[in-house]
């Protein structure tokens, strides 16, 4: 026997084949009745008028990773749960984010939808939704942004307590995009 011998290696497709079961086991949902009811959120998805355009916000500004799309879904029939009209496909992209979470950008092959009305001089209404985002490099993204044209709202500000920056602003289709950057160095002294 050798005292130097080489340390065999285990491939990780067989470390992730034993870890996973047991992950699958530790953090599924229980079947049992009686235990609370709860949800997780696996992703967020928006019926947009411009799927296209979306998509390149989402890649381009966020740093989200396109992933498979599907076209011509459908036809749906009237009392379809997704609310479209009767007779329409759907195409839905699916985006993401480096830590895992999904987007789903749904538009419509071939009809239309109308559009969430806001009260004139409001920037938002019941029904709007807000997509928070934890980013990294803040002026980055907001360089990425102010270069695409987008929308934005409120440029990077410190937060009351100096530990993180916010930034503000609209994807193509008016969604409401909330940026948030834990910043690692010393705080920022926040307002007295």
């Amino acid at each position: 026997m050798k005292l130097c011998e080489p340390v065999r290696r285990i491939p990780k497709t067989k470390i992730l084949g034993i870890i996973a079961p047991l992950l699958t086991m530790l953090f599924s949902f229980p079947s049992n009745a009686q235990d609370e009811a709860y949800s997780i959120l696996t992703r967020a998805a928006f019926f947009v008028a411009e799927p296209d355009a979306t998509i390149i916000f989402y890649k381009d500004v966020l740093g989200y990773e396109e992933g498979k799309t599907f076209r011509n879904v459908g036809p749906y029939d009237a009392d379809n749960a997704w609310g479209i009209p009767a007779g329409s496909h759907l195409r839905m992209t699916y985006l993401k984010s480096r830590d895992g979470a999904y987007v789903a950008v749904m538009g419509l092959e071939d009809a239309s939808l109308g559009t969430l009305l806001r009260p004139d001089g409001v920037a938002n209404a019941f029904g709007d939704v807000m997509l928070i985002h934890l980013v990294k490099n803040m002026d980055e993204v907001y360089s990425r942004a102010i270069a695409g044209g987008y929308d934005v709202i409120k440029p990077p500000i410190f937060s009351g307590s100096g530990t993180s920056k916010q930034m503000f602003l609209r994807d193509p289709n008016g969604i409401r995009v909330e940026l948030n950057e834990i910043l690692t160095a010393t705080p920022r002294p926040g307002p007295k």
